[in-house]
């Protein structure tokens, strides 16, 4: 798991600005790679009475991360996660068996999500949570090509590469942040 350490409020565990995360992820040699989330609400229509629905927006390659896969259809490809990507979400298994009956013909099925349409690739295997935050869905976070070095909202983890340890992953992230620090002083 990946923080920022915010020093004037003396938080070692805060949460992650998307631009930060992203000059990690740049940055990073310690890592085969590196996701991240967000926990969102949405409103799902069209499909009986309109739902709100709790989501963990997420990186394109978080279950590549995390070493799992959607029990039904497909998770994430890569680009999903850019702004302007064809929108899609991959199910919890109890939001599948409560809003769809467990119906299969969901996968690759439209669904309108806050007015907009989201298409159905996946179910993900009864149980899966991240650090246990109930989810009925997971959907990518799409990020502009330039992110804005504002806001902080993600939670960042990654995989190390086989041999490095935390030690040697700490320093070098410690490194890539005051790479970041320097060109982002203000932030």
């Amino acid at each position: 798991v990946m923080w920022e350490h915010n020093l004037p409020r003396n938080r070692p565990r805060n949460v992650v600005s998307p631009a930060n995360f992203l000059a990690w992820r740049e940055g990073s040699r310690s890592f085969d790679a590196m996701a991240a989330f967000t926990q969102n609400r949405v409103t799902l229509t069209g499909a009986g009475e309109p739902q709100e629905l709790s989501t963990l927006a997420v990186s394109a390659n978080i279950l590549d991360v995390l070493g799992v896969g959607p029990m039904l259809g497909r998770g994430f490809a890569q680009g999903e996660d850019r702004e302007g990507s064809t929108r899609t979400m991959i199910l919890s298994h109890a939001a599948w068996l409560r809003q769809f009956g467990g119906s299969t013909g969901i996968i690759g099925q439209p669904l309108t999500i806050d007015g907009a349409p989201v298409t159905v690739i996946g179910v993900m295997p009864r149980g899966f949570e991240i650090f246990g935050l109930p989810a009925d869905a997971l959907m990518p976070y799409q990020l502009p090509p330039q992110v804005p070095f504002r806001g902080r909202s993600l939670i960042g983890i990654g995989r190390m590469q086989a041999g490095v340890t935390r030690d040697q992953a700490q320093a070098e992230m410690e490194g890539v942040f005051a790479q970041v620090r320097s060109e982002q002083p203000d932030f």
